[in-house]
């Protein structure tokens, strides 16, 4: 199988936390994990407020970082162009999403006939997602 993490999902990979098991038995069993451009930067950014709030140390936060650094050599990943953001200014208006979620769901949207399911923990992308007629996975179900 093949699946597009948004970051809401992937960061459970990392952060042990409700729906965490879903996700590592999911990219067990996966085929291809697909993720936008932008996953990485928004993934690392997620780990960054959790240091700044003191719910990591700066070593954890070090740890993180070089795990996910390692996961993304083996992830396929998706480009964030014209189109892409074409897409998603339309989606932020049909889906009421905010911009990286509606980022993140034109890729996915876009590049549809690579993807088997979507896998995110954000309730509004995955109802927008449904809406646009991918499949999904919600790790906290």
């Amino acid at each position: 199988m093949r699946y597009f993490f948004d970051t809401s999902a992937l960061v459970k990979r990392y952060i042990k936390e409700s729906g965490s098991e879903v996700i590592d038995n999911t990219i067990d069993k996966a085929s291809d994990i697909l993720v936008s451009a932008l996953t990485h930067i928004e993934t690392v950014s997620a780990f960054r407020r959790l240091l700044s709030e003191e719910k990591i140390c700066e070593v954890n936060y070090e740890k993180l970082k070089s795990e996910l650094n390692k996961d993304f050599k083996d992830f396929t990943i998706l480009p964030v162009s014209q189109k892409t953001l074409n897409k998603a200014y339309q989606i932020v208006d049909a889906d009421d999403l905010r911009t990286l979620d509606a980022i993140q769901l034109a890729t996915a949207i876009l590049y549809s006939n690579k993807i088997d399911q979507l896998v995110a923990a954000d309730q509004r992308l995955l109802s927008a997602a449904e809406n646009n007629n991918l499949d999904t996975i919600d790790p906290l179900k």
